[in-house]
């Protein structure tokens, strides 16, 4: 959403170029992305990469703690165990593709 000044900080998850894979659900490459910002008439003033190091910190912290609470609740609830089990999973997988093939990057954007 633009604010009154003209300006917009956009936070997104994308593919890196170099990367073997052409699409994820949800993610874009990022030349993909930076040539829909151009298109949408927005010039980028700047963009930082976030710390690919904190990133993968904070999904190990996280994994650790649904993994935690998903051995609870597979004990509190035995039929639901496998879903449970299945959502860490999901979580460990996107903790892989972030530390390899997603990048997550802020863009300072001016509207024109």
């Amino acid at each position: 959403m633009k604010d009154s000044k003209g300006f917009i900080l956009f936070d997104a998850a994308v593919l890196n170029d170099s990367t073997k894979l052409s699409t994820i659900q949800g993610y874009e490459l990022y030349k993909n992305v930076k040539e829909q910002i151009i298109a949408s008439d927005f010039t980028i003033l700047g963009y930082i990469y976030w710390n690919v190091q904190y990133i993968t910190r904070q999904y190990e912290l996280n994994n650790l703690c649904i993994e935690r609470r998903a051995s609870e609740l597979s004990e509190k609830e035995p039929e639901k165990a496998e879903l449970f089990k299945s959502f860490l999973d999901y979580q460990k997988q996107k903790h892989q593709l972030f530390s390899k093939d997603v990048s997550c990057i802020t863009w300072l954007l001016k509207t024109n």
